[in-house]
């Protein structure tokens, strides 16, 4: 029983300093967050404003908790190993926070290292390109844990962690789709009020292309505004006339007739 009792405690204060570590970095650098709350893999604070961090903050306070975790796996096993006792306790406390450092940089939603990279894909892909690739990585990375969780079971004594961790993390990835549809509208609403220090994108499209491609290449802190036929196409504009009337059509719907043709080469002499 006891060493039961001692095992959970230390990974709740491993836990707690990881939660801890987000809220810090995260206050300080001008976030908000909802109250600490468990969830089946530990504990969660979950940030209110993430849009009005800049792109280099919202890593940093995703990366906070592994860093902290990390941080103190290091020092765990330095000081365990130094001293001339041995420590079992803090080895042990060392090597769990270890592996929730490793764990939660696992590139999968809804964990930390997900996140990055979550951010960094929909800077380069687009933010629906992003989250349907970040959907198919969380599916299939968590059915490997659920297969290595399997292993876990039968080789030490009918321990679940990992199982249910994959568990979670697919089900979290099949029924969150509508959810990221849902913030992917929320965040590009935000963005209107913070245009005069994004960074401007000019792809350009046919006219041809459907309003869903467009919408794929709408990316997280740039504002996008595309090149059709020599005329512009704001991403506000887009995202009203999709809002107004749905996704079905194309690009062209939104020129004036004379924009909608093909510009006119210059005279061969």
């Amino acid at each position: 029983m006891i060493p039961a009792v001692v095992t959970a405690i230390m990974l709740l204060a491993a836990l707690s300093l990881h939660e801890g570590a987000h809220l810090l970095v995260g206050s300080y650098l001008g976030g908000r967050f909802e109250k600490i709350r468990p969830f089946p893999l530990g504990l969660a604070a979950k940030i209110k404003n993430p849009d009005e961090l800049d792109p280099w903050e919202r890593y940093v306070t995703y990366g906070a908790g592994a860093l902290a975790n990390g941080t103190m796996a290091f020092w765990g096993f330095a000081v365990s190993h130094i001293s001339y006792v041995g420590v079992t306790w803090l080895e042990r406390f060392a090597f769990y926070n270890l592996a929730l450092a490793v764990f939660n940089l696992l590139p999968m939603l809804p964990l930390d290292g997900g996140r990055m990279l979550q951010q960094f894909l929909a800077n380069r892909l687009g933010m629906l390109r992003a989250d349907r690739l970040l959907r198919w990585l969380g599916l299939a990375l968590s059915l490997f844990l659920i297969l290595l969780g399997l292993l876990q079971i039968i080789l030490f004594y009918y321990n679940f962690t990992i199982f249910l961790a994959g568990v979670y993390i697919w089900r979290w990835n099949k029924k969150n789709r509508p959810a990221q549809k849902v913030e992917f509208f929320r965040w590009m609403a935000t963005k209107q009020t913070k245009l005069r220090r994004m960074p401007i994108k000019r792809p350009k499209i046919e006219p041809t292309t459907t309003l869903s491609k467009a919408l794929e290449k709408l990316r997280l802190d740039y504002y996008t505004a595309f090149r059709v036929n020599g005329a512009t196409i704001s991403e506000t504009e887009l995202l009203k006339h999709v809002l107004e009337n749905g996704l079905a059509g194309e690009v062209g719907d939104l020129l004036k007739p004379s924009e909608a043709l093909p510009p006119t080469p210059p005279p061969a002499f």
